[in-house]
């Protein structure tokens, strides 16, 4: 059994005054108390306080004490515990709160609460309050409250492997009603995730005689946890040892810390019942190998135990999972499977792309699509690759279907209407002129398309005159 056991170490008196003793006489129930008087209006009203750790599936506030006078009706004693959430003392209506009449002999009074403790009974640091209160009368004289024991504690049992010496049997008839279990996980925060649907699983009806039952259920593969519960059911109520309001257990089951992952397997429960025929009445009874209780096939992830080909799958330790590495990958970053062959995942943006049709560059920190649109360095910007072309000489973009830069002229030219020659150093409309070499020497050029400029034709002639004149010269020059 699990039993976590605390008492108060510290105390607040909010009502009266300290009449003798001290907390360690709450840690045993022993008859030596601790006392508090009334204060100025008959009443006795003290905190007390504490740390808890650990798991905390059902949580359990014993007090006992009595009065040091009694009456008829007799004075009320209320028990209460601290909520959290709410900022205030639970009241009538809650689990945790209990009123109890005392008088002279002690009485006990039980708080208890089955789930969700964490963050409500107890915060986040393990802190615990309760109060306790006697409301007297002007006739009461001056009576001291005498408490002998506190004690707040998380209780279940085992989840194990092994039984144990003794068995326990539950308080209530079984027979003819439905018996199963609810599972749940149990998280790091100390807060429980139900795995069960909300209703009872591998349920059998409670048998008139001596024998065990079994039923399966599918359990499904969960998400990793610390710790898991299995809850046993009559119907819609809690399978117990007694009633809870008087102190009984809940047949509560808690694992060990697994840190894992439930597996998907078919579990087959076993209910061992045993028949009163002096009460004629069925009860559940778990323990023992006599009545031998139990889970079959609860399995969980810690390792897988079928073998994998180690070249085309790997295990993760984050999933417990096997997964393809021919075509996924993990990311810590996600915590996901991707599909490598397709698609990467940048630690910049910490999201997933396709690397087919998309790249992400560090300089803008954006994707973009490669199949159109390229990155230059010298602008840090993205153009499209199909109509644009960069140079470095100009450093700016230039639409290549209708322009051209050269080299000679550092300059942009468009190619629709303009070409180059690299004799004349300059650059021609095309759909009018065409450069033809005569000789290695000298060159003219001539009409393609169009009128004839007779400008032009002009001055060759000259030209051509010249040239004769000058020749004529030079021979009569020599003959003299």
């Amino acid at each position: 059994m699990n039993d976590n056991k605390t008492y108060p170490p510290s105390y607040n008196i909010v009502n009266g005054s300290l009449g003798g003793g001290s907390l360690t006489n709450l840690q045993v129930s022993d008859d030596v108390y601790m006392s508090f008087n009334k204060g100025a209006d008959n009443n006795v009203e003290v905190e007390f306080s504490g740390t808890i750790s650990g798991h905390l599936p059902f949580i359990q506030v014993t007090v006992e004490a009595h009065l040091s006078t009694s009456r008829t009706p007799p004075y009320v004693l209320e028990v209460s515990a601290w909520n959290f959430q709410t900022g205030a003392y639970e009241t009538s209506g809650s689990f945790m709160y209990k009123s109890v009449g005392i008088g002279t002999s002690d009485v006990n009074a039980y708080l208890f609460n089955l789930l969700g403790n964490k963050g409500k009974y107890v915060d986040a640091n393990g802190n615990w309050k309760i109060k306790l209160k006697v409301t007297g009368d002007a006739g009461l004289g001056n009576p001291a409250l005498y408490i002998d024991y506190i004690c707040f504690r998380s209780v279940s049992f085992q989840l194990g492997t092994s039984q144990t010496a003794g068995y326990l049997t539950n308080d209530l008839d079984v027979a003819g009603g439905s018996v199963g279990i609810r599972v749940w996980g149990i998280k790091a925060d100390e807060t429980e995730v139900e795995i069960t649907s909300g209703s009872s699983v591998a349920v059998v009806i409670g048998p008139s005689s001596t024998q065990t039952l079994s039923a399966t259920w599918n359990c499904p593969a969960t998400a990793q946890y610390v710790a898991f519960l299995v809850i046993v059911y009559l119907g819609t109520n809690v399978m117990r040892s007694a009633d809870l309001a008087s102190g009984g257990s809940p047949f509560i089951f808690m694992t060990e810390d697994l840190n894992s992952a439930l597996s998907g397997a078919t579990w087959t429960v076993y209910y061992a019942f045993y028949y009163n025929a002096n009460l004629d009445q069925t009860f559940f009874r778990f323990g023992t190998t006599t009545y031998n209780s139990r889970i079959a096939n609860f399995t969980w992830g810690a390792v897988s135990k079928a073998w994998h080909d180690v070249a085309s799958w790997s295990f993760q330790l984050l999933t417990r999972k096997w997964n393809n590495i021919s075509t996924f990958a993990l990311t810590l970053q996600t915590r996901n499977w991707q599909n490598i062959a397709s698609w990467t995942f940048n630690l910049i943006t910490k999201t997933w792309h396709e690397t087919a049709t998309w790249i992400f560059q560090l300089q803008t920190q954006k994707w973009h699509e490669i199949t159109s649109w390229i990155f230059e360095l010298a602008t840090k910007k993205w153009y499209e690759i199909g109509l644009w072309n960069f140079q470095t000489l100009t450093g700016k973009w230039n639409e290549i279907i209708q322009w051209m830069f050269q080299l000679g002229t550092k300059k942009w030219n468009n190619i629709a209407y303009w070409t180059w020659q690299t004799i004349t150093y300059g650059w021609h409309i095309i759909t009018q002129w065409t450069f033809t070499l005569i000789t290695q020497t000298i060159g003219f050029w001539r009409i393609a398309v169009g009128n004839p400029d007779i400008s032009i034709l002009f001055i060759f002639f000259v030209f051509f005159l010249v040239i004769i004149c000058l020749a004529f010269t030079l021979k009569k020059t020599k003959k003299r």
